[in-house]
This record gives C-alpha cells, sequence and structure tokens, in this order.
C-alpha cells in the first residue's frame, strides 16, 4: 500500500508539472501576422470564436477593416494601417470584444 501511495504522489506531481509546461490554450487569444509594412492580419488563436466590437486604443480610426466582426478559431481578418500626419503608430492593438469586461490586448510587432 506505501509503494501505491508513492506511485500515485508521484504521478500527480508529474501531472502538474506537466501541466505547468503545456497550459490549456486561452478562449480569446490574438497573433498579428505582418503582410507588409503597412498592412497585416489579425488571427484568432484562442479555442473559441470572438467578436471584436472595436479596436480601443484607435479613436482617429488608422486601422482600416470592417468593424465589429467575428472570427472564428484559426480564422483571421486583414487591416490596413493608414496613417495621417498627426497620427502616432501605437505598438498595440486594444481589442473591445463582446462578452468580456477586459479588453485584449494584442502586440504590434513591426517588421
Amino acid at each position: 500500500e506505501k509503494a501505491d501511495a508513492n506511485a500515485t504522489r508521484q504521478r500527480e506531481a508529474i501531472e502538474k508539472i506537466a501541466e505547468a509546461l503545456n497550459p490549456a490554450p486561452a478562449e480569446h487569444a490574438f497573433s498579428i501576422e505582418w503582410q507588409s509594412k503597412d498592412s497585416f492580419v489579425l488571427c484568432n488563436t484562442g479555442t473559441a470564436p470572438v467578436t471584436v466590437n472595436a479596436i480601443a486604443n484607435d479613436p482617429d480610426g488608422n486601422f482600416v477593416g470592417e468593424i465589429p466582426f467575428t472570427l472564428d478559431t484559426g480564422r483571421s481578418r486583414h487591416f490596413y494601417e493608414a496613417l495621417t500626419v498627426n497620427s502616432t503608430p501605437v505598438d498595440e492593438l486594444v481589442l473591445d470584444i463582446a462578452d468580456s469586461d477586459t479588453p485584449i490586448i494584442v502586440p504590434l510587432r513591426r517588421i
């Protein structure tokens, strides 16, 4: 019985380590794939469809694309960044998504 208890504790410890090394994917997650210096694709890398209601940090409308929109898992949406003379490029997208009080922040790592 003592050997069984030790084996159970070892198995549980290994499972906890495996979970820490391979966390469950996020329900809402995005990535950016740049197509050119002013064009990118926003990809839904999460586990659920998501509706983007707005880009919260784009009051000047520098990101050209149809909003709101819904992306299924693995799908993407193309955007152009059309900066004006007075606008400044941002380093991240702040996405207002449906059914969430917390915006999603997506880094814009430029090419």
